[in-house]
Order: structure tokens, then sequence, then C-alpha cells
């Protein structure tokens, strides 16, 4: 009977095994087709990058290299980026809470226009 337990026991263990590997491979498959969509998506607004050297979801150089490649494809002028210091994945607001919203404000004067709150683009 313990052998039956056992067989169990490694057949489970395997099937666990195997299911790890490929929720692996699907992660690294679904990043790698968020990575080349955002490099090659078209830009529809001005882009504004919030994110910090402190991030263990987003690794800021990765998303540096996303930065600068958007920036090459549309002008510097409508890809913007605020990088914070020691500041874990989305809790820049909470972190900054001035510097945050200094930044975003900037950016939303800076490429839109409130008229009658209506927003438009300024581009």
């Amino acid at each position: 009977m313990w052998y039956r337990t056992r067989f169990r026991v490694l057949q489970e263990f395997r099937r666990i095994m195997h299911g790890e590997e490929e929720a692996r491979r699907s992660y690294h498959e679904r990043a790698l087709h968020f990575w080349e969509g955002m490099c090659n998506a078209p830009l529809l607004a001005p882009e504004l990058y919030i994110y910090s050297d402190d991030d263990s979801l987003t690794p800021a150089d990765s998303l540096e290299e996303l930065i600068d490649h958007r920036k090459t494809m549309f002008g510097g002028a409508k890809v913007r980026a605020r990088k914070f210091f020691h500041s874990p994945h989305c809790t820049h607001l909470l972190s900054y809470p001035i510097e945050y919203s200094s930044s975003l404000q900037y950016f939303l004067d800076l490429f839109y226009k409130r008229l009658d709150n209506t927003v438009i683009s300024r581009l």
C-alpha cells in the first residue's frame, strides 16, 4: 500500500513541476509579448512613464531602454519620464506625494488644455 501512496505523490510532484514550468514559460512569453507591443505601439497621445529604481516587477534599466526607444521614434518632447528612488512598484504616489503630483500636473499642463471641462490634446 505504501508504494501506491508514494507513486501518487511522485505523480503529483511531476504534474506540479510540469505545471510550474508551463507557468514560467507562459509568464516569459507574455512579458516578451508585452515589451514588443510597447516598443512597436503607435504614439496615440503624449506618454509619461513614472517608475522607480526599486521596482521588483519592472526593472528600471529595461524601462529606460523602452523610454529611449520611444523618444527616438516619436521625439523626446512627446515621451516624458519621471524616475523615483527607493519607491517599490506602484507606491510612488505614497512615497513621494508632492513630487509625483507636481510631475503629473506639469505633464498635463504641458500637453493638455481644459476648456469647459473638455480635455483636448496639444499634439
